[in-house]
């Protein structure tokens, strides 16, 4: 209950924010439409999402998300959204669609079983109905009698069991990402339907196109009112990510169950993005070494026997060695390592132990370590951590 009436506070500040008023309210402002103080303000956003209110605002401004749409349309005319690394499909699950077969679908599904039941989300009550091929049905709710008439005028021919378990399972398996399992669903909808909510699955968690590059994803270039028109009938709230797609202008636009709970969404997602990539932040190692003369061709011959137990290593990534242009008989060794922990256990490796001591009383004339760490990590197409400046240099050309 307590993380709805967070929501719910902030699905009122973001509605605020999407009102169309001149200029971003301040952090004062908001607080004063919900009758709070700023600290307060903060202590609901790091308690729901775990970043400050600012932080997560400057996700959904109108230049952030017209960057985003920039990067992500160029890695889907490159073909290479799929191959972002840095985030995951939706929930860290493979989620497979199977299509309704006429007869299930006829006559308000007059041949089906479907347990329904409610429960509570992030973003939240939903509502969520199974056949026993999958979920049919993933809805938010505001009002639930109101939404549990649509239900029940859909699929009145069907046998309908209410079982709020089937809620709770849903909500572990989606958001609690505990033992997480593939996802089935069972949906009716036309063939073009069908594939543009394939094509949506392939958006990666954290990141949102435009209805062009969705169109695009979708090979359906020519039909980009028919695609969103799909969109709009998406049957399956988040798991089916129909709140990634945005207007090509940066605006959040609209969404069937509230253009301020798609915001949430969108702006959740990105902070989960963060601290995902601050739990594994890389490290970088970087040794600058001046063997002795007598002690180089030594050094060297340690190191290639070593590199044998360093490719072993948990946690290690990539090493190189260079030789410095600027100053004669200086070594560079660059080592990236998954995160603290697994560098702290090859520091404590009993042959590289050795191989440093005999290098520090025996082989150096000088040395000097430093660690880093690695706070954006981009290439040529995989350019979500890139600055805003340098992808609207780059790909807004």
């Amino acid at each position: 209950m307590e993380r709805s009436q967070s929501y719910n506070s902030i699905k009122s500040i973001l509605g605020y924010c999407l009102m169309g008023r001149q200029g971003e309210p301040t952090l004062g402002e908001l607080a004063s439409y919900l009758g709070m103080s700023e600290a307060r303000v903060n202590e609901l956003f790091v308690g729901w999402a775990g970043v400050k209110c600012e932080q997560f605002r400057s996700w959904l401004n109108v230049r952030a998300l017209k960057q985003d749409i920039l990067v992500s349309d160029n890695l889907i005319k490159m073909g290479e959204l799929c191959k972002v690394s840095s985030r995951k499909a939706c929930c860290d699950s493979a989620v497979n669609i199977e299509s309704m077969t006429t007869d299930e679908y006829s006559r308000l599904g007059r041949l089906l079983t479907i347990k329904y039941g409610f429960g509570e989300t992030p973003f939240g009550r939903f509502l969520v109905a199974i056949t026993p091929k999958g979920i049919c049905s993933l809805q938010f709710v505001d009002d639930e009698l109101e939404i549990l008439t649509q239900f029940e005028q859909e699929w009145g021919c069907a046998v309908l069991i209410r079982d709020d378990s089937v809620a709770d399972e849903v909500v572990e398996n989606i958001f609690a990402r505990r033992g997480v399992r593939d996802i089935n669903l069972h949906l009716k909808g036309t063939s073009f339907q069908i594939e543009v909510w394939r094509a949506l699955l392939a958006i990666p968690f954290g990141m949102v196109v435009s209805y062009g590059g969705l169109a695009r994803l979708a090979n359906k270039d020519r039909g980009v009112r028919a695609v969103a028109s799909a969109v709009a009938r998406n049957p399956i709230g988040y798991i089916v990510p129909c709140h990634r797609v945005i207007r090509n202008e940066g605006m959040v636009g609209e969404y069937r169950w509230g253009s301020e709970r798609k915001a949430s969404i969108i702006g959740w997602e990105r902070a989960m993005v963060g601290s995902r990539d601050v739990e594994n932040q890389q490290i970088v190692v970087i040794f600058e070494v001046k063997p002795s003369l007598e002690g180089k061709d030594v050094y060297l011959r340690m190191s290639q026997m070593l590199k044998i137990e360093l490719e072993k290593a948990d946690g290690f990534i990539s090493g190189e060695r260079y030789e410095s242009l600027t100053e004669k008989g200086k070594l560079l060794s660059v080592t990236v390592w998954r995160d603290e922990e697994s560098l702290d256990q090859w520091r404590n490796n009993a042959a590289h132990r050795m191989n440093q001591k005999v290098g520090h009383e025996q082989l150096f004339d000088s040395y000097s370590i430093k660690v880093l760490s690695v706070i954006r990590d981009y290439s040529m197409t995989d350019r979500g951590q890139a600055p805003d400046d340098s992808n609207e240099y780059i790909i807004g050309k």
